[in-house]
């Protein structure tokens, strides 16, 4: 088994699709019904409209959606100017380990996106 990617379903998929065309640039792809999906790094993020989605994540810490990354500040702030809202600033939660970093924020819908360094 190969885990493929993440599906998210979407009250407004417009709005998210704006959001990460501005986090990750254009959807590799885009299909009719708003479905949208972008290849980053080595997996996938899709997502479109579902009819049982209301409003925004009402426990979004149930399911993270985690990248890694390097800059992890860097791509805190990245994700924050791309209209993300901030769940939790970049800190680091091992002191035996001063290069690992971790930051949360919340898309438009409020599904969290958690940044680490690559382990």
């Amino acid at each position: 088994m190969n885990l493929n990617g993440v599906q998210i379903g979407a009250e407004d998929a417009k709005k998210l699709a704006d959001f990460y065309t501005k986090a990750f640039g254009e959807p590799k792809w885009a299909m009719p019904g708003d479905w949208y999906g972008w290849d980053i790094g080595s997996g996938h993020l899709f997502f479109g409209p579902h009819s049982e989605v209301k409003g925004k994540a009402t426990q979004p810490q149930r399911v993270m959606i985690a990248f890694d990354d390097a800059d992890v500040k860097g791509a805190f702030e990245k994700l924050i100017a791309a209209g993300a809202t901030e769940v939790a600033k970049p800190y680091n939660p091992d002191p035996t380990n001063k290069e690992f970093w971790q930051a949360t924020v919340a898309d438009p819908e409020g599904n969290y996106l958690q940044l680490s360094n690559p382990m």
